[in-house]
């Protein structure tokens, strides 16, 4: 096991970001074809906040309209900015693990970013999965 494990060694570091005003729609398509449930929202490298699929799911027609057509042309017309978690918590790379766990153990949210601490710029993303995997691999030896 890793004495004092860093943030830095569980965090994801190619992360896919949007602007706060790309429409949900895409954004939606790009959780499902890269596989996430997160997205980080960025003005220029700097966090204004997070977007998930359930952020995405609160403002979608899809449960009252079956034509996933409509919901995507809906979905559209719906900027980032309304759907999403403004100024979210973050992680700097140096914190320890388990001030990660501790915050994704609230259970409140289940992604932070990761900052720089000088710049504040985008550095990464942890999830719970990815905190789930790292443990696994630590307690695996």
């Amino acid at each position: 096991m890793i004495p004092d494990p860093k943030v830095h060694a569980l965090m994801q570091r190619d992360v896919h970001t949007v602007g706060p005003e790309v429409p949900l729609a895409e954004v939606a398509r790009t959780m499902t074809a890269r596989g996430v449930h997160h997205v980080p929202v960025v003005d220029g490298r700097r966090v204004v906040g997070i977007v998930s699929a359930l952020d995405v799911a609160k403002v979608s027609l899809e449960r009252w309209v079956p034509d996933r057509e409509t919901n995507d042309a809906w979905l559209s017309g719906v900027p980032v900015r309304d759907a999403m978690t403004a100024l979210p918590e973050v992680l700097h790379p140096q914190d320890p693990v388990r001030v990660a766990a501790e915050r994704l153990g609230g259970g409140a949210f289940h992604a932070l970013t990761v900052v720089d601490p000088s710049t504040h710029e985008l550095v990464g993303i942890v999830t719970t999965t990815d905190l789930v995997r790292f443990l696994h691999d630590q307690l695996r030896g």
